[in-house]
C-alpha cells in the first residue's frame, strides 16, 4: 500500500471513530496493520518523513513471551489495559505489552478505545517523548500493542509520588517540557488537531536518562478541520476533568492545557490532588493565587536561588487551570513559557526542544 495512502486512511479512520462507537471496520483495521508489517509507514512529524516498520506478531508468541501474561510480569494497569513486561519477542530483546481488558458492563466497548491508541501510537512512535510501538497483535478482543522497552524504565507517577528525591528541579522542569513538547505534537503536527483527553502522569514512562515517554492515547479524539471544539462522551479520569468538558461534552485544546496545568502543580508539589487525605485542588490553586508557595512546594525542591522561577512555573500552572478556556493559554505558549524558565538554571536540561529522534 502506498505509504501517503495508508496513512490518511489511519487517520481518517481514527478521526471519525467516536469513543460510543460500537461499530468498526475491524477488516480494515487489520489490512492497513498487516501493509505494514515486514515494509514501511510513514509517519508524518514537524520536519518531514521518516520511515517506522510496524510488526504483526501472533497470540501464542505474546503469551509465550509473557508466560500466558504471568502477574509477576505486571508493569502498571489501568481501568482498560494492563501492560506487562515481556521476554524476546523475535529481533527484539525486551518488549512491553499493553492487552486490553475484556468487555464489561463498566466498559462494553472496549475495541473503540484499543483502535483509537493504536492508530495514534502508529502516528506519534516516532516523536522522542512518545513510547515506541513496535508491533500489534490483532487475535485478541482489541487490538494488543506492542512497544519498546527503554532501559530502566519507571512509571512517572510512581518516581515523583513515592521516590520524590530522585528528581531534582531541574528534572522536574525538563519532564514536564518533555511531555509538553509530545501534546503540542499532537496539537500542531497533524492536519486535524489531536486532544488528548486523558492527560496523567501515571499514562507516562520515564527512561534511565529521564526522558518522559507518553504511552496511552485512548481517548484522544480529533477536531474537525475548521472546527476550534467538538462534542462528545465525557471520558477521564474522575477528579480531573476540566470542568466545562464535564458540564457539556464540549472538547477543545484547551482541555489538555488544563490536565497538563494539574500535572506542572504535580511536579510542584510532589503530592497527588484531589487525592485521599491529601489537598484538594482548589485549595493548592488558592496557595498559588496568595503567593503562599511555602505551603505547597516540596521541600525538595524549595530554594531559596529558585523562588522567582518556582513562583512563574506556579503562575504558569494557575493559567492553565483557568475555568475560562479563553484564558488559559495554548500549548505553543506553555511550550515558550517552559524553555523560558529553563534558561533561569545553570547547564543544559534533559528533554528541551529537540522532539524527534
Amino acid at each position: 500500500m502506498d505509504g501517503n495512502l495508508s496513512r490518511s486512511i489511519l487517520v481518517n479512520f481514527f478521526c471519525c471513530q467516536s469513543p460510543a462507537s460500537s461499530s468498526f471496520p475491524d477488516k480494515s483495521l487489520m489490512d492497513l496493520i498487516a501493509s505494514m508489517d515486514g515494509g514501511h509507514f510513514d509517519i508524518p512529524i514537524i520536519h518531514g518523513f521518516e520511515e517506522n516498520p510496524v510488526r504483526v506478531f501472533s497470540a501464542a508468541e505474546l503469551d509465550k513471551s509473557t508466560e500466558s501474561f504471568n502477574q509477576a510480569r505486571l508493569l502498571t494497569e489501568d481501568a482498560l489495559w494492563k501492560i506487562y513486561r515481556s521476554g524476546s519477542l523475535k529481533k527484539h530483546n525486551l518488549v512491553l505489552i499493553k492487552k486490553y481488558n475484556k468487555a464489561d458492563k463498566e466498559f462494553p466497548l472496549i475495541k473503540s478505545p484499543a483502535v483509537r491508541d493504536t492508530a495514534i501510537a502508529a502516528q506519534m512512535c516516532n516523536h522522542r517523548n512518545v513510547l515506541k510501538l513496535i508491533g500489534v497483535c490483532m487475535e485478541f478482543d482489541a487490538p494488543a500493542l506492542i512497544y519498546e522497552h527503554p532501559e530502566n524504565t519507571r512509571l512517572l507517577s510512581n518516581v515523583l509520588f513515592r521516590n520524590g528525591s530522585d528528581l531534582t528541579w531541574k528534572s522536574r522542569l525538563g519532564l514536564a517540557c518533555n511531555i509538553a513538547n509530545a501534546i503540542l505534537h499532537l496539537h500542531t503536527a497533524f492536519s486535524t488537531k489531536i486532544v488528548h483527553r486523558n492527560l496523567k502522569l501515571e499514562n507516562i514512562f520515564i527512561d534511565k536518562d529521564e526522558i518522559a515517554k507518553l504511552f496511552d492515547f485512548s481517548f484522544a479524539i480529533c477536531i474537525p478541520q475548521g472546527e476550534s471544539e467538538v462534542n462528545d462522551a465525557v471520558v477521564g479520569t474522575r477528579g480531573f476533568i476540566e470542568s466545562e468538558y464535564a458540564r457539556t461534552g464540549s472538547v477543545s485544546d484547551k482541555v489538555d492545557v488544563y490536565d497538563f496545568g494539574i500535572i506542572l502543580l504535580e511536579f510542584l508539589s510532589g503530592r497527588r490532588p484531589n487525592y485521599a487525605g491529601g489537598e484538594s485542588l482548589d485549595d493548592m490553586k488558592e496557595c498559588i493565587a496568595k503567593h503562599e508557595l511555602n505551603l505547597i512546594v516540596d521541600s525538595k525542591v524549595l530554594e531559596i536561588e529558585q523562588e522567582i522561577q518556582l513562583m512563574d512555573f506556579a503562575q504558569l500552572s494557575l493559567r492553565c487551570m483557568n475555568e475560562n478556556r479563553e484564558m488559559r493559554p495554548n500549548m505553543p505558549q506553555v511550550v515558550d513559557e517552559l524553555i523560558r524558565l529553563q534558561g533561569l538554571c545553570h547547564g543544559p536540561f534533559v528533554g528541551g526542544p529537540n522532539q524527534e529522534e
